[in-house]
């Protein structure tokens, strides 16, 4: 029964502090006059405005390789580059040992 008693108390000291028990050690701390309310809204703030900014440049791209006739042969050679740096990277040893596993070749590669 002791060692019940023991964990008990073990676990209730390991205990995360709810908001009372917070509340009332902080009681006695000074305030320093921080609006909340006023952080909590320029914080949103900011973030619609980082949101329109990205949305923004993402359309502008957009436009501008639209407007560029070597958009598909600029695609392909970005992709012809960022397939041979993946081949390059793949540990063979791994590969080999996930292959071994069961994991198809190309869920590997990408994995690694």
């Amino acid at each position: 029964m002791a060692d019940v008693s023991a964990d008990e108390k073990k676990k209730q000291d390991q205990k995360a502090p709810d908001k009372d028990d917070i509340l009332q050690a902080t009681a006695n701390l000074p305030s320093h006059n921080m609006d909340w309310a006023l952080a909590q809204t320029n914080m949103r703030d900011f973030q619609t405005e980082l949101w329109k900014i990205l949305v923004s440049f993402i359309e502008v791209v957009q436009k501008l390789l639209a407007l560029n006739p070597d958009t598909v042969e600029l695609f392909k050679k970005v992709n012809a580059i960022l397939d041979e740096k993946e081949d390059e990277c793949v540990d063979e040893a791994a590969l080999w040992q996930l292959t071994e596993m069961g994991f198809p070749k190309t869920r590997a590669t990408k994995a690694l």
